[in-house]
């Protein structure tokens, strides 16, 4: 028997790009969307895409990936960002994984686009940040409110998986700035 695999996207005003996210997902047997009180019409959306929507009041993003995986019902979860799409190839490498697991907890390459090009160098690719893709109670998120790490509660090596998932940085230039802006000092 296939092991079943939740997904969880976080969120906040991402209507943009949540359809073409959730899309990328669909696969999975469960999609959750961790909502920080969006307005912009984002839990509609994945509602109506049969997302499962949780407002949570954000709090750091340790504490909010914590809280999305609570949600999450099956024995395999993929952590997914509203600017993130698992490709086919991830998706396969993804279920022949899982249906014979070397470890508990997976790495997967992001391959990031800003303003439409794909970031090739700088330490931009493979960007593996935290793993991804893990078995239900091996790891958690620590608590810092940005750039969170993570708690390899397993004991074992972690996975690295070959296929990228993609990652749609802002397109627009003016849209950068804002979000620079608004970009809290908590580090």
């Amino acid at each position: 028997m296939k092991p079943k695999i939740s997904v969880y996207i976080i969120a906040y005003n991402e209507v943009e790009k949540i359809k073409q996210c959730i899309n990328s997902v669909l696969w999975a047997d469960e999609i959750i969307l961790a909502d920080s009180n969006s307005s912009d019409g984002t839990t509609e959306l994945a509602q109506k895409m049969g997302a499962k929507v949780y407002h949570i009041e954000f709090d750091g993003y340790g504490n909010l990936r914590n809280k999305a995986i609570s949600h999450c019902n099956h024995e395999w979860i993929l952590s997914i960002d509203a600017d993130e799409r698992c490709t086919i190839e991830t998706k396969e490498e993804i279920l022949e994984i899982l249906s014979n697991p070397n470890f508990d907890i997976y790495r997967i390459p992001r391959k990031n686009y800003f303003m439409g090009k794909w970031i090739k160098h700088s330490g931009w690719y493979p960007n593996y940040r935290q793993p991804q893709l893990f078995k239900k109670g091996s790891m958690e998120y620590d608590l810092k409110p940005v750039h969170e790490g993570f708690i390899n509660k397993s004991g074992k090596e972690i996975g690295k998986l070959k296929n990228p998932i993609c990652r749609y940085l802002l397109k627009i230039l003016m849209k950068c700035f804002i979000k620079l802006i608004n970009i809290p000092l908590w580090e």
